[in-house]
């Protein structure tokens, strides 16, 4: 995702566990559903964004837009 859209200064973590996901509102466990998106944080604010099934393809601009105002 990163080289396709050159984001090379933003970081892009990758959830294994769920736990993340979960706590963000991306897993419903009693639903059984998992949803697209992204949350970001910038670490200097602790200003936080978050989009829940949300296509971050079809709209990479508004979300840099976003995450660069963050």
């Amino acid at each position: 995702m990163k080289d396709t859209f050159k984001l090379d200064h933003f970081e892009v973590l990758t959830d294994y566990q769920g736990e993340f996901g979960e706590t963000f509102g991306f897993i419903d466990v009693t639903e059984s559903k998992v949803y697209r998106g992204y949350l970001g944080v910038n670490p200097e604010t602790t200003n936080i964004t978050r989009e829940i099934d949300y296509l971050i393809g079809e709209n990479i601009k508004t979300v840099i837009k976003v995450m660069e105002e963050l």
